[in-house]
C-alpha cells in the first residue's frame, strides 16, 4: 500500500517536501500514482498524527517527517 511507501520513504529521507517525497517515490521506489493521492495521503497521515507537517521558511513550503515518540 501507498501509505507505508510513504512513511519508508520519509524515514529514508529525513524529511521532504512534497516535490521531494513525488521524486523520490517516482524515481527511487517506481511508485505510480496521482500527486492528488500523495496529497491526500499525506493530509491523513498528518492528521493522525503519524506524519509532522512543519514550515520552512527558506523553501517557502513545508516539510515532512515522521512523528518521532
Amino acid at each position: 500500500m501507498l501509505e507505508e511507501t510513504v512513511i519508508d520513504a520519509l524515514k529514508n529521507l529525513k524529511s521532504a517536501t512534497f516535490e521531494e517525497l513525488r521524486k523520490y517515490l517516482r524515481e527511487e521506489k517506481k511508485e505510480e500514482f496521482l500527486d492528488l493521492e500523495l496529497r491526500r495521503i499525506l493530509a491523513r497521515l498528518v492528521k493522525e498524527g503519524k506524519v509532522e507537517k512543519i514550515p520552512d521558511p527558506r523553501k517557502n513550503k513545508f516539510l515532512f517527517s515522521v512523528r518521532s515518540y
